[in-house]
């Protein structure tokens, strides 16, 4: 049994709602820390880096629950988000989970059903953390999860894709249908500094020539995607 330590942090302006939130999930795996407003809880959240985040959505000050789910998602996006709000309807809930949260509760909680969603978190959250504990192992052992291979020509894949992930250029990566350009792509992104974030792969290829949109903060940038045979 792990004694990992799972830190959350519970975002409700109204003070016995935190508290019973709180108590409701004491456990020694559970680490809470609680804040009244978005702004504060993200003050706390750039200092601990919660894994998990329960928000409401409406709450007093500049800031939502809505902008605190965009702030954390742009800064961590791997962090677990479930939104609690006594003020849901479809269109809050579908754009809190367009922003990447991971799931929705509405006021008054069911207590069994949130700590089921709050253990069901841990198990992912352990899960990503053994995953990356493991692939930082086998970097530092000289191997490669993603791919498998002891032939000389994979070895020199291997050399080039590590001599390529610490570096902060572009990487042109070529080869036939079929050859695990992907899982090269997939290699170097995991040996990188940029480990901790996303890795998203796009298939242009399949796409026709054309326009692709992609939002950047509030704005939305249209990129000429063309494709050479």
């Amino acid at each position: 049994m792990s004694n990992e330590v799972f830190p959350i942090l519970i975002v409700d302006d109204e003070p016995n709602i935190r508290t019973g939130l709180a108590r409701a999930l004491e456990c020694e795996s559970y680490a809470i820390a609680t804040a009244g407003d978005a702004s504060e809880a993200l003050r706390q959240f750039r200092i601990s880096h919660h894994p998990l985040v329960l928000t409401d959505l409406k709450m007093p000050g500049a800031s939502t629950g809505i902008d605190l789910i965009r702030s954390i998602k742009d800064e961590r996006p791997e962090t677990l988000i479930i939104v609690i709000t006594a003020h849901g309807t479809v269109e809050t809930a579908v754009e809190a989970m367009r922003l990447g949260a991971h799931d929705f509760l509405s006021k008054p909680i069911d207590l069994g059903t949130l700590r089921l969603q709050v253990r069901n978190a841990f198990k992912h959250y352990r899960l990503k953390e053994e995953n990356r504990r493991l692939r930082e192992r086998l970097a530092l052992m000289g191997e490669i999860p993603e791919m498998i291979g002891q032939s000389a020509a994979i070895r020199d894949v291997f050399a080039r894709i590590r001599q390529v992930a610490e570096t902060d250029v572009t990487i042109l990566i070529q080869g036939e249908s079929g050859t695990g350009k992907e899982l090269v792509a997939q290699a170097i992104h995991n040996l990188s500094p940029r480990r901790a974030g996303p890795f998203i792969a796009a298939n242009f290829g399949a796409l026709p020539e054309g326009l692709i949109e992609c939002s950047e903060g509030d704005r939305v940038q249209s990129v000429k995607v063309e494709c050479s045979q």
